[in-house]
């Protein structure tokens, strides 16, 4: 009763996000209840083990269990390389989830966030 949504609940992709290359150390992905409100709705106040992130040297997933479905943003191939152990999620209740992702060479400059096949 009013848990978080199980293995089986539908999946709902994630396509609504911004980023920013924020600094020389860190690049920031942005989910705002604006484009993803069930998204942002689900993860609450961040608690109860509602958001699961997994970084990779140059991918990272972000799943959000709600109610009635799993939301998932997923990044296969990032532009540059991250360093996974200094990256984080955060989230803003009622307002977004911050994805921070460390840069593994310092001063690299972002200009795409995906890279092109």
């Amino acid at each position: 009763p009013g848990g978080a949504a199980g293995a089986g609940a539908p999946r709902s992709i994630i396509r609504n996000y911004s980023w920013v290359d924020e600094s020389r150390r860190v690049v920031k992905v942005y989910i705002s209840a604006d484009g993803e409100p069930a998204a942002v709705a689900a993860a609450g106040g961040g608690g109860e083990g509602r958001i699961r992130a997994t970084f990779q040297e140059q991918s990272f997933q972000v799943d959000v269990a709600g109610d009635n479905a799993a939301h998932s943003l997923s990044i296969s191939a990032l532009e540059h390389k991250i360093s996974p152990e200094g990256c984080k999620v955060k989230v803003v209740e009622g307002k977004r989830i911050v994805v921070t992702l460390q840069k593994a060479k310092e001063d690299s400059l972002w200009n795409t966030l995906v890279r092109r096949a």
